[in-house]
Protein backbone atom coordinates (compact mmCIF):
# COMPACT_ATOMS: atom_id res chain seq x y z
CA UNK A 1 0.00 0.00 0.00
CA UNK A 2 1.28 3.43 -1.05
CA UNK A 3 2.71 5.44 2.30
CA UNK A 4 0.37 8.47 1.17
CA UNK A 5 -2.75 6.71 2.08
CA UNK A 6 -1.58 4.86 5.37
CA UNK A 7 -2.67 8.01 7.24
CA UNK A 8 0.66 8.58 7.59
CA UNK A 9 0.10 12.49 7.20
CA UNK A 10 4.00 13.05 8.00
CA UNK A 11 4.94 11.78 4.52
CA UNK A 12 3.00 14.17 2.80
CA UNK A 13 5.10 16.87 4.52
CA UNK A 14 8.25 15.42 3.80
CA UNK A 15 7.28 14.37 0.09
CA UNK A 16 6.21 18.36 -0.03
CA UNK A 17 9.50 19.33 1.24
CA UNK A 18 11.39 16.63 -0.27
CA UNK A 19 9.86 18.47 -3.94
CA UNK A 20 10.03 22.14 -2.47
CA UNK A 21 13.86 21.59 -2.03
CA UNK A 22 14.51 19.68 -5.12
CA UNK A 23 13.04 22.31 -7.04
CA UNK A 24 15.34 24.90 -5.66
CA UNK A 25 18.56 23.00 -5.92
CA UNK A 26 17.38 22.28 -9.61
CA UNK A 27 17.13 26.26 -10.28
CA UNK A 28 20.32 26.41 -8.26
CA UNK A 29 21.79 24.21 -11.01
CA UNK A 30 20.93 26.97 -13.82
CA UNK A 31 20.85 29.95 -12.26
CA UNK A 32 24.41 29.74 -10.48
CA UNK A 33 27.13 28.88 -13.01
CA UNK A 34 25.08 31.03 -15.04
CA UNK A 35 25.65 33.88 -12.51
CA UNK A 36 29.42 33.07 -12.44
CA UNK A 37 30.02 34.02 -15.75
CA UNK A 38 28.57 37.45 -15.85
CA UNK A 39 31.52 38.15 -13.82
CA UNK A 40 34.80 35.64 -15.51
CA UNK A 41 34.74 33.16 -18.00
CA UNK A 42 37.70 31.75 -16.99
CA UNK A 43 37.31 27.49 -16.87
CA UNK A 44 39.46 27.46 -13.83
CA UNK A 45 37.38 30.08 -11.95
CA UNK A 46 33.78 28.30 -13.32
CA UNK A 47 34.70 25.30 -12.57
CA UNK A 48 35.91 26.00 -8.72
CA UNK A 49 31.67 26.28 -7.77
CA UNK A 50 31.76 22.57 -8.30
CA UNK A 51 35.00 22.30 -5.63
CA UNK A 52 33.36 24.53 -3.14
CA UNK A 53 29.82 22.23 -3.05
CA UNK A 54 31.94 19.43 -3.02
CA UNK A 55 34.16 19.89 -0.05
CA UNK A 56 31.78 20.32 2.26
CA UNK A 57 31.42 16.90 1.79
CA UNK A 58 34.90 15.54 2.62
CA UNK A 59 35.18 17.95 5.37
CA UNK A 60 31.97 18.07 7.34
CA UNK A 61 30.15 14.49 5.71
CA UNK A 62 30.95 12.31 8.77
CA UNK A 63 30.71 14.67 11.79
CA UNK A 64 27.07 15.47 10.13
CA UNK A 65 25.86 12.15 10.45
CA UNK A 66 26.97 12.24 14.05
CA UNK A 67 25.34 15.37 14.52
CA UNK A 68 21.87 14.38 13.10
CA UNK A 69 21.96 11.79 15.47
CA UNK A 70 22.36 13.70 18.03
CA UNK A 71 19.78 16.26 17.33
CA UNK A 72 15.95 16.13 16.35
CA UNK A 73 15.95 15.20 12.91
CA UNK A 74 12.67 17.32 11.85
CA UNK A 75 14.42 20.53 13.38
CA UNK A 76 17.46 19.56 11.79
CA UNK A 77 15.53 19.51 7.91
CA UNK A 78 14.06 22.60 9.25
CA UNK A 79 16.75 24.99 10.16
CA UNK A 80 18.23 23.65 7.24
CA UNK A 81 15.91 24.88 4.47
CA UNK A 82 15.69 27.67 6.41
CA UNK A 83 19.48 28.49 6.29
CA UNK A 84 19.30 27.99 2.37
CA UNK A 85 16.24 30.52 1.70
CA UNK A 86 18.39 32.88 4.07
CA UNK A 87 21.43 32.63 1.70
CA UNK A 88 19.53 32.79 -1.67
CA UNK A 89 17.77 35.93 -0.04
CA UNK A 90 21.18 37.52 0.85
CA UNK A 91 22.39 36.88 -2.70
CA UNK A 92 19.31 38.56 -3.84
CA UNK A 93 19.83 41.37 -1.77
CA UNK A 94 24.14 41.07 -3.03
CA UNK A 95 22.80 41.18 -6.73
CA UNK A 96 20.22 43.59 -6.31
CA UNK A 97 23.08 45.99 -4.71
CA UNK A 98 25.40 45.49 -8.06
CA UNK A 99 27.86 43.97 -5.49
CA UNK A 100 28.01 40.45 -6.13
CA UNK A 101 31.67 39.13 -7.08
CA UNK A 102 33.73 35.94 -7.65
CA UNK A 103 34.22 35.15 -4.21
CA UNK A 104 30.61 35.81 -3.16
CA UNK A 105 29.47 33.29 -5.23
CA UNK A 106 32.48 30.53 -3.51
CA UNK A 107 31.10 31.51 -0.08
CA UNK A 108 27.56 31.06 -1.66
CA UNK A 109 27.83 27.51 -3.09
CA UNK A 110 30.11 26.30 0.15
CA UNK A 111 27.82 27.71 3.18
CA UNK A 112 24.70 26.34 1.32
CA UNK A 113 26.71 22.70 0.26
CA UNK A 114 26.81 22.39 4.69
CA UNK A 115 23.47 23.16 4.96
CA UNK A 116 22.86 20.28 1.76
CA UNK A 117 25.35 17.66 4.09
CA UNK A 118 23.31 17.87 7.31
CA UNK A 119 19.46 18.13 5.02
CA UNK A 120 21.03 14.64 3.41
CA UNK A 121 22.07 12.95 6.37
CA UNK A 122 18.46 13.90 8.62
CA UNK A 123 16.74 13.39 5.40
CA UNK A 124 17.46 9.97 5.03
CA UNK A 125 17.68 8.88 8.47
CA UNK A 126 14.06 10.33 9.57
CA UNK A 127 12.53 8.08 7.08
CA UNK A 128 12.08 5.21 9.09
CA UNK A 129 10.60 6.65 11.76
CA UNK A 130 8.00 8.47 9.80
CA UNK A 131 6.37 4.86 7.24
CA UNK A 132 6.17 1.64 8.23
CA UNK A 133 9.33 -0.53 7.63
CA UNK A 134 6.99 -2.51 4.58
CA UNK A 135 6.59 1.14 2.91
CA UNK A 136 10.26 1.82 3.16
CA UNK A 137 10.80 0.84 -0.71
CA UNK A 138 7.34 3.03 -1.91
CA UNK A 139 8.38 5.37 0.28
CA UNK A 140 12.14 5.93 -0.98
CA UNK A 141 10.79 5.70 -4.32
CA UNK A 142 7.86 8.71 -4.31
CA UNK A 143 10.58 10.68 -2.79
CA UNK A 144 12.99 9.89 -5.14
CA UNK A 145 10.26 10.62 -8.30
CA UNK A 146 9.26 13.84 -6.60
CA UNK A 147 12.87 14.85 -6.06
CA UNK A 148 13.44 13.91 -10.04
CA UNK A 149 10.72 15.71 -11.53
CA UNK A 150 11.48 19.33 -9.73
CA UNK A 151 14.82 18.92 -9.50
CA UNK A 152 15.96 17.10 -12.89
CA UNK A 153 12.99 18.71 -14.81
CA UNK A 154 11.39 21.61 -13.56
CA UNK A 155 13.66 23.42 -11.68
CA UNK A 156 16.97 23.59 -14.14
CA UNK A 157 14.37 24.52 -17.27
CA UNK A 158 12.22 26.88 -15.53
CA UNK A 159 15.94 28.42 -14.13
CA UNK A 160 16.97 28.93 -17.56
CA UNK A 161 13.51 30.84 -18.43
CA UNK A 162 13.79 32.94 -15.32
CA UNK A 163 17.26 33.98 -15.76
CA UNK A 164 16.44 35.23 -19.15
CA UNK A 165 13.99 37.44 -17.65
CA UNK A 166 15.30 38.48 -14.59
CA UNK A 167 18.58 37.66 -12.32
CA UNK A 168 16.64 38.63 -9.09
CA UNK A 169 13.29 37.05 -10.14
CA UNK A 170 14.96 33.48 -10.53
CA UNK A 171 16.82 34.48 -7.21
CA UNK A 172 13.47 35.00 -5.37
CA UNK A 173 11.45 31.78 -6.63
CA UNK A 174 14.57 29.46 -5.18
CA UNK A 175 14.54 31.67 -1.60
CA UNK A 176 10.53 30.98 -2.20
CA UNK A 177 10.79 27.27 -2.92
CA UNK A 178 13.43 26.89 0.15
CA UNK A 179 11.14 28.64 2.57
CA UNK A 180 8.07 26.63 1.29
CA UNK A 181 10.21 23.21 2.02
CA UNK A 182 10.67 24.23 5.96
CA UNK A 183 7.04 24.97 5.87
CA UNK A 184 6.43 21.19 5.35
CA UNK A 185 8.79 20.72 7.63
CA UNK A 186 7.98 22.68 10.05
CA UNK A 187 4.86 20.15 9.92
CA UNK A 188 6.67 17.09 11.13
CA UNK A 189 6.50 15.50 15.04
CA UNK A 190 9.56 16.38 17.11
CA UNK A 191 10.47 13.80 19.60
CA UNK A 192 9.33 13.96 22.50
CA UNK A 193 12.42 13.68 24.46
CA UNK A 194 16.45 14.32 23.15
CA UNK A 195 18.13 11.09 22.92
CA UNK A 196 20.08 10.28 25.45
CA UNK A 197 24.25 11.37 25.96
CA UNK A 198 26.48 8.61 24.94
CA UNK A 199 29.05 10.33 26.49
CA UNK A 200 31.04 10.54 23.85
CA UNK A 201 33.08 13.20 21.55
CA UNK A 202 31.40 13.78 17.71
CA UNK A 203 34.80 11.80 16.40
CA UNK A 204 33.99 9.05 18.83
CA UNK A 205 30.89 8.78 17.17
CA UNK A 206 31.91 8.99 14.10
CA UNK A 207 33.99 6.24 14.60
CA UNK A 208 31.56 3.83 16.65
CA UNK A 209 29.73 4.40 13.08
CA UNK A 210 32.04 3.72 10.95
CA UNK A 211 32.78 0.44 13.40
CA UNK A 212 29.27 -0.54 12.97
CA UNK A 213 29.30 -0.28 8.84
CA UNK A 214 32.03 -1.93 9.01
CA UNK A 215 31.10 -4.82 10.83
CA UNK A 216 27.53 -5.78 8.93
CA UNK A 217 28.41 -7.58 5.52
CA UNK A 218 25.64 -6.53 3.71
CA UNK A 219 26.59 -2.82 4.77
CA UNK A 220 30.25 -3.21 4.24
CA UNK A 221 29.53 -4.66 0.56
CA UNK A 222 26.78 -2.13 -0.04
CA UNK A 223 29.27 0.53 1.24
CA UNK A 224 31.91 -0.92 -1.71
CA UNK A 225 29.50 -0.99 -4.39
CA UNK A 226 28.46 2.78 -3.72
CA UNK A 227 31.78 3.94 -3.76
CA UNK A 228 31.62 2.14 -7.37
CA UNK A 229 28.71 3.53 -8.25
CA UNK A 230 29.59 7.06 -7.42
CA UNK A 231 33.39 6.62 -9.34
CA UNK A 232 31.23 5.56 -12.01
CA UNK A 233 29.01 8.13 -12.23
CA UNK A 234 31.27 10.91 -11.39
CA UNK A 235 33.56 9.78 -14.52
CA UNK A 236 30.87 9.61 -16.93
CA UNK A 237 29.47 12.97 -16.03
CA UNK A 238 33.29 13.99 -16.35
CA UNK A 239 33.65 13.69 -19.79
CA UNK A 240 29.83 13.24 -20.94
CA UNK A 241 29.94 16.84 -23.00
CA UNK A 242 33.09 16.15 -24.80
CA UNK A 243 32.45 12.83 -25.64
CA UNK A 244 29.34 13.95 -27.04
CA UNK A 245 30.44 17.02 -29.31
CA UNK A 246 33.59 14.79 -30.21
CA UNK A 247 33.00 11.21 -30.73
CA UNK A 248 29.19 11.57 -31.50
CA UNK A 249 29.92 14.74 -33.00
CA UNK A 250 26.03 16.33 -32.10
CA UNK A 251 25.75 19.57 -31.47
CA UNK A 252 25.49 21.88 -28.05
CA UNK A 253 21.40 21.38 -27.58
CA UNK A 254 21.76 17.64 -28.39
CA UNK A 255 23.93 17.19 -25.60
CA UNK A 256 21.32 18.15 -23.27
CA UNK A 257 18.52 15.70 -25.05
CA UNK A 258 21.01 13.20 -23.62
CA UNK A 259 20.87 14.50 -20.00
CA UNK A 260 17.32 14.70 -20.56
CA UNK A 261 16.98 11.15 -21.26
CA UNK A 262 19.20 9.91 -18.18
CA UNK A 263 16.52 11.97 -16.13
CA UNK A 264 13.60 10.65 -17.77
CA UNK A 265 14.92 7.09 -17.31
CA UNK A 266 15.77 8.38 -13.92
CA UNK A 267 11.63 8.97 -13.53
CA UNK A 268 11.26 5.53 -14.68
CA UNK A 269 13.61 3.66 -12.02
CA UNK A 270 11.82 5.40 -9.18
CA UNK A 271 8.91 3.44 -10.47
CA UNK A 272 9.91 0.21 -11.14
CA UNK A 273 11.98 -0.32 -8.51
CA UNK A 274 9.83 -1.51 -6.07
CA UNK A 275 7.77 -4.21 -8.28
CA UNK A 276 11.02 -5.12 -9.11
CA UNK A 277 12.48 -6.06 -5.96
CA UNK A 278 9.33 -7.54 -4.87
CA UNK A 279 9.24 -9.89 -8.21
CA UNK A 280 12.97 -10.69 -7.97
CA UNK A 281 13.99 -10.07 -4.06
CA UNK A 282 16.61 -7.49 -3.00
CA UNK A 283 20.14 -9.23 -4.23
CA UNK A 284 19.12 -9.78 -7.30
CA UNK A 285 17.68 -6.39 -7.94
CA UNK A 286 20.69 -4.92 -6.78
CA UNK A 287 23.21 -6.76 -8.89
CA UNK A 288 20.81 -6.69 -11.88
CA UNK A 289 20.21 -2.80 -11.63
CA UNK A 290 24.41 -2.50 -11.16
CA UNK A 291 25.22 -5.12 -13.80
CA UNK A 292 22.71 -3.28 -16.11
CA UNK A 293 24.28 0.46 -15.26
CA UNK A 294 27.66 -0.84 -16.41
CA UNK A 295 26.34 -2.71 -19.72
CA UNK A 296 24.73 0.40 -20.91
CA UNK A 297 27.87 2.72 -19.87
CA UNK A 298 29.81 0.19 -21.94
CA UNK A 299 27.66 0.16 -24.54
CA UNK A 300 27.60 3.93 -24.88
CA UNK A 301 31.65 4.28 -24.84
CA UNK A 302 31.32 1.89 -27.76
CA UNK A 303 28.28 3.61 -29.90
CA UNK A 304 28.57 5.90 -33.08
CA UNK A 305 24.91 6.37 -33.58
CA UNK A 306 23.61 9.13 -31.48
CA UNK A 307 20.06 7.37 -30.81
CA UNK A 308 21.60 4.43 -29.73
CA UNK A 309 23.52 7.10 -27.17
CA UNK A 310 19.91 8.12 -26.39
CA UNK A 311 18.99 4.70 -25.37
CA UNK A 312 22.17 3.76 -23.35
CA UNK A 313 21.27 7.32 -21.18
CA UNK A 314 17.56 5.98 -21.10
CA UNK A 315 18.99 3.00 -19.67
CA UNK A 316 21.65 3.91 -17.52
CA UNK A 317 18.83 6.14 -15.65
CA UNK A 318 16.53 3.78 -14.96
CA UNK A 319 19.18 0.66 -13.51
CA UNK A 320 21.15 3.67 -11.36
CA UNK A 321 17.74 5.24 -9.27
CA UNK A 322 17.02 1.71 -9.19
CA UNK A 323 19.91 0.86 -7.69
CA UNK A 324 19.88 4.01 -5.40
CA UNK A 325 16.81 3.40 -3.54
CA UNK A 326 17.13 -0.31 -3.46
CA UNK A 327 20.28 -0.34 -1.68
CA UNK A 328 18.75 3.17 0.24
CA UNK A 329 15.75 1.34 1.23
CA UNK A 330 18.33 -1.91 2.13
CA UNK A 331 20.38 0.20 4.66
CA UNK A 332 17.74 2.10 6.22
CA UNK A 333 16.51 -1.97 7.23
CA UNK A 334 19.89 -2.69 8.17
CA UNK A 335 20.70 -0.25 10.56
CA UNK A 336 19.66 0.94 13.97
CA UNK A 337 17.65 3.92 14.08
CA UNK A 338 20.27 5.67 16.51
CA UNK A 339 23.30 5.22 14.25
CA UNK A 340 21.44 6.01 11.20
CA UNK A 341 22.47 9.66 10.51
CA UNK A 342 26.14 8.45 10.97
CA UNK A 343 25.81 5.25 8.41
CA UNK A 344 23.55 7.74 5.94
CA UNK A 345 26.16 10.39 6.01
CA UNK A 346 29.20 7.95 5.81
CA UNK A 347 27.76 6.54 2.09
CA UNK A 348 27.05 10.03 0.89
CA UNK A 349 30.71 10.98 1.92
CA UNK A 350 31.64 7.90 -0.03
CA UNK A 351 29.50 8.49 -2.96
CA UNK A 352 30.26 12.36 -3.80
CA UNK A 353 33.37 12.64 -2.14
CA UNK A 354 34.97 11.07 -4.84
CA UNK A 355 34.00 13.42 -7.46
CA UNK A 356 37.18 15.59 -6.85
CA UNK A 357 39.64 12.77 -7.47
CA UNK A 358 38.31 10.53 -10.14
CA UNK A 359 36.43 13.39 -12.24
CA UNK A 360 40.27 14.55 -13.27
CA UNK A 361 41.17 10.67 -13.83
CA UNK A 362 38.56 10.45 -16.48
CA UNK A 363 39.80 13.65 -18.01
CA UNK A 364 43.03 12.02 -18.17
CA UNK A 365 42.48 9.07 -19.70
CA UNK A 366 40.01 10.75 -22.06
CA UNK A 367 43.13 12.93 -22.84
CA UNK A 368 45.69 10.09 -23.37
CA UNK A 369 43.92 7.21 -24.35
CA UNK A 370 40.45 8.54 -25.95
CA UNK A 371 37.30 9.47 -24.43
CA UNK A 372 35.43 6.26 -25.67
CA UNK A 373 38.27 4.69 -23.01
CA UNK A 374 37.42 6.82 -20.32
CA UNK A 375 33.74 6.01 -20.47
CA UNK A 376 34.24 2.83 -20.76
CA UNK A 377 36.15 3.05 -18.01
CA UNK A 378 33.27 4.47 -16.10
CA UNK A 379 31.03 1.46 -17.58
CA UNK A 380 33.86 -0.98 -15.83
CA UNK A 381 33.16 0.79 -12.36
CA UNK A 382 29.56 0.23 -12.41
CA UNK A 383 30.32 -3.72 -13.58
CA UNK A 384 32.71 -4.05 -10.83
CA UNK A 385 30.19 -2.74 -8.33
CA UNK A 386 27.73 -5.53 -9.07
CA UNK A 387 30.49 -8.31 -9.12
CA UNK A 388 30.88 -7.25 -5.38
CA UNK A 389 27.24 -7.07 -4.44
CA UNK A 390 27.02 -10.50 -6.71
CA UNK A 391 29.51 -11.98 -4.35
CA UNK A 392 29.10 -9.65 -1.10
CA UNK A 393 25.62 -10.50 -0.58
CA UNK A 394 25.76 -14.40 -1.48
CA UNK A 395 24.01 -16.27 0.88
CA UNK A 396 20.87 -17.06 2.37
CA UNK A 397 17.95 -14.44 2.72
CA UNK A 398 18.68 -14.02 6.00
CA UNK A 399 21.39 -11.49 5.84
CA UNK A 400 18.25 -9.17 4.67
CA UNK A 401 16.76 -9.52 7.62
CA UNK A 402 15.78 -5.98 9.60
CA UNK A 403 17.65 -5.24 12.05
CA UNK A 404 16.48 -1.84 13.07
CA UNK A 405 15.71 -0.95 16.30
Amino acid sequence: MSPFRRGQGSFKWLWGATVSAGLSEGLALTVIPLLMTTLTRDPVLVSLLQTGAALPWLLFGLQAGALVDRWDRGRTLFFCDIARATLVAALVVIVSFNALQVWTLYAFVFLSAIATVLFRAAETAILPSIVESEDLGRANSALKTGQSISGSFVGPALGGVLIGVSVLASLCVQAASFAASAFCLGRLPHRSRKPEPSGLSVGAEVREGLRFVWSDRVLRTLLGATALQGAGIWMLMAVLVLFALQVLAVPAAAYGVLITAYAVGSFMGAAVCGPVETRLGSRTSLVLAAALAGAAVISLSASVSYVLALICMLVLGVAGMALTILALTLRQRRTPNGILGRASSLYNVVNVGSAPFVAPLSGYIGSHFGLAMAVAVAGGCLLVAAAVLLVGLRGSTAVFEEVQT
